[in-house]
């Protein structure tokens, strides 16, 4: 299988407390020219492969939405280049520029879609604030309950940091109540604050969200059965999976000499 992430750009119109790109100045993102690089980039990998493979497009960020135009362009391409192959489509967004024109987009092209909502409006807007400071929960909470987004094809990414993780079991409980049935916390690993009481917080919360939702077959929380670890296999980073951010791409196109235009 063939793995791509593309940041389609590092711009964001939030500014998250936890986010890795808080220390960046300089917010790229794509141009076109860059995306057409991008697309013939990925045919050529995908169809001189060795035997058929299917393939899978990270479109990330950023805020991939910021760039809407640029993303429509993206999928098109790769559709019409790749047009015999499986291809599937993943994105993340914040929600907070989510509307009906662009759920409807969303639910056609893309397979699997990811909003990061971190519990109820205290604890999501602690660390999720626009760039102005305010809170974005309400937005996103309404933008995904009118836009029309195939819950389906959705699932919750909550990130957990040292403080987060007191309030972990209220805020997957209040995401489960308000309809969402799949739930990813993700750690904040960097976060100098963890140390063994939240460490053992985070274990209990985890298992008592198991035990709470054990009879519940369409509700699946993330980190909560072991059974549903998988083997990553090997690295074959530049070989099957790839990434790519903004004008890095041109820019090691441009040193090797190649022209893919």
């Amino acid at each position: 299988m063939f793995a791509f992430t593309v940041w389609m750009t590092e711009r964001c119109n939030m500014r998250c407390s936890y986010c890795y790109e808080n220390d960046k100045i300089d917010r790229m993102s794509q141009s076109v020219t860059d995306i057409r690089n991008i697309i013939n980039f990925i045919e050529s990998r995908v169809k001189n492969a060795a035997k058929k493979e299917d393939v899978v497009v990270n479109l990330h960020g950023g805020e991939p939405l910021l760039e809407f135009d640029k993303l429509v362009y993206f999928v098109e391409g790769v559709k019409e280049k790749l047009k015999d192959y499986n291809v599937y489509f993943k994105t993340v967004t914040n929600g907070t520029l989510l509307n009906k024109e662009k759920a409807l987009w969303l639910n056609k092209h893309i397979n699997y879609i990811s909003v990061s909502m971190d519990g109820g409006e205290a604890v999501h807007d602690k660390n999720r604030r626009y760039s102005n400071g305010k809170g974005t929960y309400r937005d996103i909470i309404n933008n995904l309950l009118e836009s029309g987004l195939n819950k389906d094809k959705l699932r919750i990414r909550m990130t957990v940091d040292a403080n987060t993780v007191y309030h972990l079991a209220d805020s997957i409980s209040h995401l489960v109540d308000l309809g969402f049935q799949i739930i990813v916390p993700c750690v904040v690993y960097e976060d100098k604050g963890w140390d063994q009481a939240a460490l053992n917080q985070l274990e209990q919360a985890l298992m008592q969200m198991k035990w709470k939702y054990r009879n519940h077959s369409g509700i699946k929380i993330a980190m909560t059965n072991f059974e549903e670890i998988k083997m990553k296999g090997y690295c074959n980073g530049g070989i099957g999976r790839f990434d790519i951010m903004p004008n890095v791409y041109a820019a090691c196109i441009q040193q090797r000499g190649e022209v893919l235009l």
